[in-house]
């Protein structure tokens, strides 16, 4: 966190002690006040303070009874907002603290919807040296989330190589690379989880640079889970932080909990919980089996060969990773006498998964050298591959069919089909002659699950068919719903003309 950023918390507050500091990239939030169970019989309401430009003025914003959840806070800009929070009890009236300005835990907002701004100044090189020098406009930066990558000019236009830098703060980082780079690419996510988007800047054969590049997108993925507890006000829980309002959009929230400005470090910052919108998540491949193959290929690596492929795995689209599953010697060291390498290893690897549910797959390559790109960061990188498992069967249930009480020759098939990942069109419905017959398609192919269907039954049917409902998932999972005993279609009513009328013979 800045630590500017930090002094003006510390300026709205007098006699500051512990100061809860959390970033967010919203105007409007929600403040919560989760009031004990056992003490709130002996609470009259709960009220939010807020401090003045003087840090020793504290005024009242807002007051709710003992059964609310939170108070709605609207930001008029961007900027730090001190809270604290306080009780009335109920039986004698008192305000708990009674001094507001001297007692009781502070709650730091700093409010920043604002995107970093990068700017690549120069890119230089000497011998296999590449200097890159950079400026940031950017009040409360993350550190711990930057990002520098290259690209050589023989390499494909996606694939890019990550820089470690230590002090990214300085605005400047080296690395060696041997061979032509093509462009750098810088990135950064702020506290509050603005990100700036990839800014490419493309480099001239000589060293120098030319025009920048930039993208990049607002939003943010949603509010991570707090590191540590918030202290409260009497009757209060400890767990304190802002949410949006009820059905806003979720976008960064960041806590940072110094406790004094010694303490306060001029970099770092969580960097969890995040995620690049300039790189939207790939599509979801559904699947019935909890088996997956992963088929991949390398399509560079050098004579020392590829020592490894680790998959790293992650459940919620890389706000964590795991590493789940590692092929060892995948191509091995090339004859010295051998000049080329090969373009390209294309092979798969099969894993199993635990449980149905969604799951994001990063693939990590290691050369014979140990060279490769690292890890995916938890928070930073996303999934490349993403596929969600469903082995759960649809419920389907297939009703008698009745007739159409206005259309002729007509039945009503009717059902229930359950699933929740039900497509768009996921009904077939068929007759057959016999219950191991060959069965014919009704409606023309799959229907949607509207559980009705207006059904012409055909002239040339037999009398008595057997009706059958199938239920397909997005999965491939499929259920049968079939009647047990042939059902009667015959829909024809006998008419009867009357011919003649002839006397008796007696």
């Amino acid at each position: 966190m800045g630590v500017a950023t930090w002094i003006t918390c510390l300026a709205l507050v007098a006699n500051a002690g512990p100061v809860d500091t959390y970033y967010f990239n919203q105007r409007d939030f929600v403040i919560p006040a989760n009031i004990k169970e056992a003490r709130r019989a002996e609470i009259q309401e709960v009220i939010l303070f807020q401090a003045a430009a003087d840090g020793q003025t504290w005024n009242p914003l807002a007051r709710i009874g003992p059964e609310g959840k939170g108070f709605p806070f609207h930001a008029p800009e961007d900027g730090p907002y001190v809270l604290k929070l306080a009780v009335i009890n109920r039986d004698t009236g008192k305000q708990e603290p009674q001094d507001v300005a001297r007692e009781g835990d502070a709650h730091c907002i700093v409010v920043d919807t604002a995107k970093p701004i990068l700017h690549v100044q120069t890119v230089d090189r000497q011998g296999d040296e590449i200097l890159v020098r950079w400026d940031l406009i950017e009040a409360n930066p993350d550190w711990t989330t930057f990002k520098l990558e290259y690209r050589t000019s023989d390499a494909p236009g996606a694939l890019w190589s990550r820089v470690s830098v230590a002090a990214p703060q300085t605005g400047q980082a080296s690395f060696r690379v041997e061979g032509p780079v093509a462009a750098v690419r810088l990135a950064l996510v702020d506290l509050a989880k603005n990100d700036s988007g990839w800014v490419e800047q493309a480099v001239r054969a000589g060293g120098g640079t030319t025009s920048i590049a930039s993208a990049g997108a607002p939003g943010g993925p949603g509010l991570p889970p707090l590191g540590a507890d918030a202290t409260s006000p009497p009757g209060a829980d400890r767990a304190w932080a802002p949410t949006p309002p009820a059905g806003a959009v979720t976008t960064g929230l960041t806590k940072r909990v110094p406790r004094n400005v010694a303490d306060v470090p001029e970099t770092g910052g969580t960097g969890g919980g995040l995620h690049p919108p300039h790189a939207p998540l790939p599509p979801i491949k559904m699947v019935r089996k909890r088996q997956v193959t992963i088929d991949y290929e390398v399509t560079k690596f050098g004579p020392s060969g590829i020592k490894s492929v680790e998959v790293y795995v992650t459940r919620d689209d890389g706000r964590t990773w795991q590493r789940g599953f590692a092929e060892e010697n995948v191509s091995p060291p090339m004859a010295s006498e051998t000049h080329l390498a090969p373009l390209a290893c294309k092979r798969s690897l099969t894993m199993e998964l635990p449980a149905d549910g969604v799951y994001g797959f990063f693939l990590v390559v290691k050369s014979g050298a140990g060279l490769g790109k690292p890890p995916p960061q938890n928070g930073i990188d996303l999934p490349q591959l993403r596929v969600e498992v469903d082995t759960s069967f649809p419920k389907a249930e297939l009703f008698n069919p009745r007739p159409h009480p206005t259309r002729r020759d007509c039945l009503v098939l009717s059902w229930t089909a359950t699933d929740n990942k039900l497509g768009p069109t996921p009904i077939t419905l068929q007759w057959a002659e016999r219950a191991d017959g060959e069965w014919q398609t009704i409606g023309g192919g799959e229907l949607p699950n509207s559980g009705e269907y207006v059904w012409q039954v055909p002239a040339t049917i037999p009398a008595h068919v057997y009706l059958r409902l199938l239920v397909r998932d997005l999965a491939g999972n499929e259920s049968v719903g079939q009647s047990a005993e042939p059902v009667l279609v015959d829909l024809n009513e006998p008419e009867v003309k009357p011919i003649q009328v002839s006397a008796g013979v007696r």
